[in-house]
C-alpha cells in the first residue's frame, strides 16, 4: 500500500474517482507501470492507473462506461489506426461525449522506449549512443519484412471488420422469409461491402499493400535508416524493446546483482520517467497536461 503525505485536501477531492485504464494483463505490466510512474512524477499520484487487458477491451469498456463514469479515461495502443483517427482522439480527449479514449501516436507504448536519444538518458544504459543506435537498427532490420506483413494483416482485418451501412426499417415489406432473403440478396450496401472485402483479400491487393507499407517503414530505402521512414513509430516497439533491453541496460538490485526481464524493463522505464517533464517524449508531456487540466476541474 502506498501512503501519500503532505497532499492538500482539495487535491484529494479533485483527483478522487479519476481512473486511467491502460493495456496490460495486470497492474504490474509495462503499460500501467509506465503511465502510473509518469503521473506520479508529475503531481497526479492521486489518479488511479489500472490494467484492462488488450486494446479491444479498453475500446469496448470506454464505449460502455463513458456516460456512467465520466472520470474514467482510457489510453490504448495505436496498432493499425490511421493518423486522422489518432489525431482526433487527442483533439477530443478527455471529453465524455468522445468516450474519454486516447490512442498513442506510436504503434505501442514501447515505441517511445526505442528512441536512442531518450534511452541514452537512462543511468542504466551500458552502451554508447552509437552502439545503442546500431543495436536498435539491427533488431528492426531483422524484423522488417515480418512487421510489414503483419501491418498488411492489420489493414485487411480492419477492412473486413468494418460493418456495412445497410439497415432495414420498413417493416411492412418484410411479411415472410422470402421478403427478408430478397432484401438481403439485393442490398447494394452488402454487395459493395462484399466487393471491398474481396478486393482487400485479392493477391494483387496484398502485394500492393505490402509494397506500400515497406515504403512507408523505410522511406523508400533498401535498408532501414534513422531519419527516414516510419519504422521507429510503426514497427512493434514491444518486440524490439524486449529484444534489446537485456543487452543495452544493466539494472542492479539492492544487493548489486543485475535483474532481468520484465523487472529490469520496468525499472529502466520508471527511472526515465522520473526525469523532468520537459525531458519526456512530447506525447507524455501532452497527456500529463490534459489529465492535469481535467483533474483540476
Amino acid at each position: 500500500m502506498n501512503v501519500q503525505t503532505g497532499v492538500a485536501a482539495s487535491q484529494v477531492l479533485r483527483a478522487a474517482g479519476h481512473v486511467v485504464f491502460v493495456e496490460g494483463g495486470n497492474d504490474d505490466a509495462f503499460d500501467p507501470t509506465v503511465v502510473r510512474e509518469l503521473l506520479k512524477a508529475n503531481g497526479l499520484q492521486m489518479m488511479t492507473v489500472s490494467a484492462i487487458g488488450a486494446c479491444d477491451n479498453g475500446v469496448e469498456a470506454a464505449k460502455a462506461m463513458v456516460w456512467k463514469h465520466p472520470t474514467y479515461y482510457f489510453v490504448a495502443d495505436r496498432d493499425g489506426r490511421d493518423d486522422t483517427f489518432v489525431e482526433n482522439s487527442w483533439a477530443n480527449f478527455p471529453q465524455p461525449n468522445t468516450r474519454n479514449l486516447l490512442f498513442w501516436r506510436k504503434r505501442e507504448l514501447e515505441n517511445y522506449f526505442i528512441e536512442p536519444d531518450y534511452l541514452r538518458r537512462s543511468e542504466f544504459h551500458a552502451k554508447t549512443l552509437n552502439e545503442l543506435q546500431e543495436r536498435i537498427l539491427t533488431e528492426a532490420q531483422r524484423r522488417y519484412f515480418l512487421e510489414a506483413a503483419n501491418l498488411v494483416l492489420q489493414k485487411i482485418r480492419s477492412a473486413i471488420m468494418t460493418p456495412p451501412t445497410a439497415w432495414f426499417t420498413q417493416v411492412e415489406t418484410f411479411a415472410n422469409r422470402s421478403d427478408a432473403l430478397r432484401a438481403l440478396q439485393n442490398s447494394p450496401e452488402l454487395q459493395q461491402r462484399g466487393d471491398e472485402i474481396s478486393a482487400a483479400l485479392s493477391s494483387q491487393e496484398r502485394e500492393r499493400m505490402l509494397d506500400e507499407i515497406l515504403h512507408l517503414l523505410s522511406g523508400g530505402n533498401t535498408q532501414l535508416q534513422y531519419g527516414t521512414g516510419e519504422w521507429l513509430n510503426l514497427m512493434s516497439g514491444k518486440q524490439i524493446f524486449r529484444a534489446i533491453a537485456g543487452e543495452v541496460f544493466r539494472v542492479p538490485n539492492a544487493s548489486g546483482v543485475p535483474i532481468h526481464g520484465r523487472d529490469q524493463n520496468n525499472e529502466v522505464a520508471k527511472e526515465l520517467l522520473r526525469k523532468p517533464l520537459n525531458h519526456q517524449p512530447a506525447d507524455f508531456q501532452q497527456l500529463v497536461a490534459l489529465l492535469k487540466n481535467k483533474a483540476a476541474v
